[in-house]
């Protein structure tokens, strides 16, 4: 007769132990990698195309500079590269701020059936579906709003970097001297001016990072009417840059 050593309870509970040991740091990212990997590859093979052709701007009528940035997005949408993204977040909040929201819409619900995960790969596509969610709200669509931001996960306690401050982070481009002048905002200043293309950027990252506050509730240092004020501003602003008004 075989006899077995030690009490078959403790193996179990040993078995059991071993199946939840922690995952290390290592094995954790080349998971997370390939979660990731996924996701986008398949965000590409089912909206990439259809994005493209919908934000193509032939038709609209767009000023120089807008037509440009547009163009710029719609030669190639791939949500793996991030310079494609912060393209496409560019493209889509010139568009809604002349008045395009009827392209923007389609685009950022496709944008938003993507399965978000918590990491920061996914940074800008949330972006860009709170620009969208938080204009939505402005415009009395609320349904619209709560609908785009089903699938945009957040982990509870996630606050942007740039909640509790006002500076770090943002480029402050209708305050800070040292941008004012190179944007052509100061008539007294004579020195190197950015090109009339490279001027829309400081914009568009502080009405990014202006979107991803609001998304969660905003702070004391930036209470819903101070977003609101300056976001107004900088669209404002925005739209006065040479070649992004009609």
């Amino acid at each position: 007769m075989s006899t077995v050593s030690g009490n078959a309870g403790d193996d179990a509970g040993l078995n059991s132990r071993e199946r939840h040991e922690p995952v290390s740091e290592e094995a954790f990212t080349e998971s997370a990698s390939r979660d990731v990997a996924t996701i986008f590859a398949e965000a590409d093979h089912e909206h990439a195309s259809a994005i493209e052709s919908a934000i193509d701007p032939t038709g609209l009528d767009l000023p120089k500079v807008a037509l440009s940035i547009v163009k710029r997005s719609a030669k190639s949408v791939s949500f793996a590269k991030p310079k494609s993204m912060t393209d496409l977040h560019n493209a889509l909040l010139t568009l809604r701020v002349l008045g395009h929201w009827d392209v923007v819409l389609p685009v950022v619900q496709r944008i938003a059936s993507v399965p978000f995960l918590g990491w920061g790969y996914f940074d800008t596509q949330r972006g860009i579906v709170h620009e969208a969610r938080w204009y939505a709200m402005r415009s009395g669509a609320a349904s619209i709003s709560e609908a785009l931001a089903k699938n945009v996960y957040e982990p509870a306690d996630w606050v942007p970097d740039v909640r509790d401050g006002d500076t770090a982070g943002f480029a402050r481009p209708l305050d800070d001297p040292r941008l004012r002048g190179p944007l052509g905002l100061d008539p007294a200043y004579d020195g190197l001016k950015a090109t009339p293309g490279e001027r829309p950027q400081f914009f568009f990252q502080d009405l990014f990072q202006l979107a991803l506050i609001w998304a969660c509730g905003g702070s004391p240092v930036w209470p819903m009417d101070r977003l609101e004020h300056e976001r107004a501003r900088l669209e404002a602003g925005l739209l006065a840059l040479p070649g992004m008004s009609p």
